[in-house]
């Protein structure tokens, strides 16, 4: 069984909020529910994407048979299995 949800962001951007959001949700290719809503501003979101990104490069290059290994063992300050997990001072 395969689920899918597709996210319609309409006119709008980071700064200043999406005024129309559809949403919708199938299964197996088939549309079970479909929402219409709004998101407000998120310019924060920005700044998270960046870091994100900064991340998965530098864990990329390291990966890349660069002459500095990471020990699989070892401690890191990115995390492989949670990605997403980027923290910010607010």
């Amino acid at each position: 069984m395969s689920w899918t949800v597709i996210l319609a962001l309409g006119y709008g951007d980071l700064k200043n909020g999406f005024s129309h959001v559809t949403a919708e949700l199938k299964k197996q290719g088939e549309t079970v529910a479909q929402r219409f809503a709004s998101l407000p501003p998120a310019p924060i979101v920005q700044e998270l994407h960046k870091r994100w990104n900064a991340s998965c490069v530098a864990s990329q290059y390291n990966r890349s048979g660069s002459r500095i290994k990471i020990n699989s063992a070892g401690i890191t300050n990115i995390s492989e299995d949670k990605p997403y997990a980027i923290y910010i001072k607010i």
